[in-house]
């Protein structure tokens, strides 16, 4: 939910600046939270003007901070790069 409630914070701050929310499942935020409310989110972020890009992961092997490879080969250029990761331990 932080990369969410941060993409947001940026954008309203920064309406000029390019947002972009990379994650790797079909929805943005833990699977926790109900799927209509993630679907949601993703409408709000898109009406504010934030990019999302679902089903895709970051190269992290590749990560120099302002360059961003994407599993895809899409290659990202950044201002700034926020890396949010959230691991669960069983």
């Amino acid at each position: 939910m932080l990369t969410v409630e941060l993409s947001g914070e940026i954008k309203m701050a920064h309406p000029d600046k390019n947002v972009t929310i990379i994650h790797g499942g079909k929805l943005p935020t833990s699977s926790i939270y109900p799927e209509h409310f993630r679907e949601k989110t993703i409408g709000m972020l898109k009406k504010y003007g934030v990019e999302i890009i679902l089903n895709e992961h970051v190269d992290l092997s590749k990560m120099d901070g302002k360059t961003v490879h994407l599993s895809s080969g899409k290659i990202m250029n950044a201002d700034v790069v926020v890396l949010s990761v959230i691991f669960c331990i069983n």
